[in-house]
């Protein structure tokens, strides 16, 4: 998986997506241009929620949204995809 990542964070890049990784423990955070424009939210300095799914693969990867509320309903701000849903796993995060 990090191979197949460090190949495509170039693409991401050109396309203003930031990816930031850490291979131990695992940890990938994405950030899209429309999730950057959400941080100017102003929900988004107050109120923030999480909802994760885990074991998304063979691999047990956990996939987090960070989301804050908008008159649209929730927009993401984030995401985080972490080796489990450890308390490490998410500082490294």
């Amino acid at each position: 998986m990090l191979e197949k990542l460090k190949e495509k964070i170039t693409i991401y890049t050109k396309v203003n997506v930031t990816v930031a990784f850490k291979e131990n423990p695992f940890a990938v955070a994405v950030l899209t241009p429309k999730m950057k424009r959400a941080h100017s939210l102003k929900t988004s300095e107050e109120i923030i929620f999480v909802d994760s799914t885990s074991s998304c693969d063979a691999e047990n990867h956990t996939i987090t949204f960070m989301l804050t509320p908008c008159s649209a309903g929730a927009v993401p701000v984030g995401i985080f995809i972490t080796k489990g849903q450890t308390e490490e796993s998410y500082k490294q995060g």
